[in-house]
């Protein structure tokens, strides 16, 4: 890419100003930045660039990006730049930004001594425009950037030129890339995964709200799973009246088998157990929402936090805790040990009662099948029976 068209965007001293001269900062914040109005926005991105130098499969995610601001006219304002102020894995987050509509500027990454830069043509990423609304955060993309190249001696240069980065005080160089016309990724399923891992980067900041909120307008909806590797097909969920799952991502699991409410999963070596319940006001023993969480935040022993997490299951609000609790045997077994169980529960208000998601093992194990239960309860659905019609005030009925 040639840069900006507009003849500032390609010079040397314009691209030092982006990038080295207060847009993009030398060291990013360890945490996210709070909120700093309530009309700030912000924006969630990804640049995956891969094929510069060797090896020229390695793929690297931008760590840095800078927008300009779409002014009255329709065109970026590039006087005046935005750049990211966080970044965690493959995303990059511009928070606290005015509202308006913004388009991408530059794109970079560190690599062995230096910094990896794209200037993109506006032309090329119009289709990138994104609006931020005041408490919102918006999604630009899940975008891929292919450099070219002609040969191995061209690869082998750009790899060298790399090296006199590393040399002590002369410090990291700028290198400016030329990339093929970049694809991008917009779609429902490339936003969920984007504002999935929002709400776990941006979790402790008062951006939490907005990345839930954001995550439910997607759908949050699981990739399809499919069946049989030679004749490939999408599996079909199994009902269980209040929910559905998939019978594939616990098939190596003992059941399911029928217990108050909902199912039961064992693992075939009584390691672990999964259980999803629905608990309706009708149920013996049933506590209304709150007195439950204050159960949940009780349990366990003096060593475990004692905190109720809000969560999101699918696009439901949910609480989750972990807690830790010792099986001791009977005391007629001499010289048996307690057995040490870590449980997840999450509670999901539903309807007129909530569903119990219940995932015991022994503490010794619980990593090991956790990931597992993770993916089987991501592609379980919720479908709670309806309230019942209140009776009050209907003639005839009632006292």
């Amino acid at each position: 890419m040639k840069g900006i068209s507009g003849g500032r965007a390609g010079s040397p001293l314009f691209l030092l100003l982006v990038f080295f001269g207060g847009c993009v900062p030398f060291f990013f914040p360890r945490k996210p930045p709070q909120p700093v109005s309530m009309t700030a926005g912000g924006i969630v991105a990804s640049v995956r660039m891969r094929g510069y130098s060797f090896p020229y499969f390695l793929s690297h995610y931008a760590s840095r990006m800078s927008f300009a601001q779409i002014g009255p006219d329709g065109r970026p304002d590039i006087d005046r730049l935005f750049s990211t102020n966080y970044h965690a894995g493959p995303y990059v987050y511009a928070l606290n930004l005015p509202a308006g509509s913004y388009l991408p500027v530059a794109a970079s990454y560190d690599f062995f001594g230096a910094r990896d830069a794209v200037v993109f043509n506006q032309e090329e990423v119009k289709d990138w425009k994104t609006q931020v609304k005041p408490g919102h955060l918006s999604f630009m993309g899940q975008n891929f950037i292919w450099f070219d190249w002609t040969d191995g001696v061209e690869l082998s240069t750009r790899t060298l030129s790399h090296l006199p980065g590393l040399v002590p005080f002369v410090g990291k160089r700028l290198i400016l890339l030329q990339s093929k016309l970049p694809r991008r990724d917009a779609s429902p399923e490339a936003a969920a995964r984007a504002f999935r891992h929002a709400v776990t980067d941006l979790r402790g900041t008062l951006w939490l709200p907005a990345a839930e909120q954001a995550l439910r307008e997607t759908g949050n909806a699981p990739p399809p799973l499919w069946a049989d590797f030679f004749h490939r097909h999408l599996e079909a969920p199994v009902s269980a009246g209040t929910f559905s799952y998939y019978k594939s991502l616990l098939a190596d699991w003992r059941g399911p088998v029928e217990i108050p409410g909902g199912l039961e999963w064992r693992q075939k070596s009584g390691q672990a157990a999964v259980a999803v319940t629905y608990v309706s006001p009708d149920d013996e023993g049933y506590k209304p929402v709150s007195d439950y969480l204050e159960a949940m935040r009780g349990a366990g022993v003096s060593a475990d936090a004692h905190t109720v997490d809000r969560v999101l299951f699918s696009t439901w609000t949910a609480y989750s805790v972990l807690y830790t609790s010792y099986d001791y045997p009977s005391a007629s077994l001499v010289g048996s040990g307690a057995k040490i169980y870590r449980t997840r529960t999450i509670l999901i208000p539903a309807g007129a009662g909530y569903y119990l998601i219940h995932y015991r093992a022994l503490a010794k194990s619980f990593d090991k099948y956790y990931a597992q239960f993770d993916r089987f309860i991501w592609h379980v659905s919720l479908s709670p029976p309806a309230p019942k019609p209140s009776s009050a005030g209907l003639p005839g009925v009632g006292p």
